[in-house]
């Protein structure tokens, strides 16, 4: 790395996309759309891979973070996903918080 190359960590709070995540994705018309337009909110969700999986989350954008404000976190993707998929039972779901470091 050179002295310019500029690090940034940010935390990405969702789920794992299992088959039946991807399935309910596929079938909601509201994620088509959501999904192809420009990403303009931080509200929305992201797919990202990471480690060889596929995920369904946000990053979050403040450096610190309390561990109510993640069950905040956790509930708004939650909530995102039951608004896309109303048909999917979320209680299934198994929700991660993990740190990605980016280089610029």
């Amino acid at each position: 790395m050179t002295s310019n190359t500029k690090l940034s960590i940010k935390l990405f709070v969702g789920c794992p996309i299992n088959s039946e995540v991807k399935m309910n994705l596929n079938q909601s018309p509201t994620w088509k759309q959501a999904s192809i337009a420009p990403a303009g909110s931080p509200d929305e969700l992201v797919e990202i891979h990471f480690h060889g999986k596929d995920f369904i989350g946000r990053y979050l954008s403040s450096d610190t973070i309390t561990v109510p404000e993640l069950q905040k976190h956790e509930n708004h993707v939650k909530a995102r996903l039951r608004f896309y998929c109303p048909a999917f039972d979320i209680r299934e779901l198994n929700p991660c918080i993990f740190a990605q470091v980016f280089i610029a």
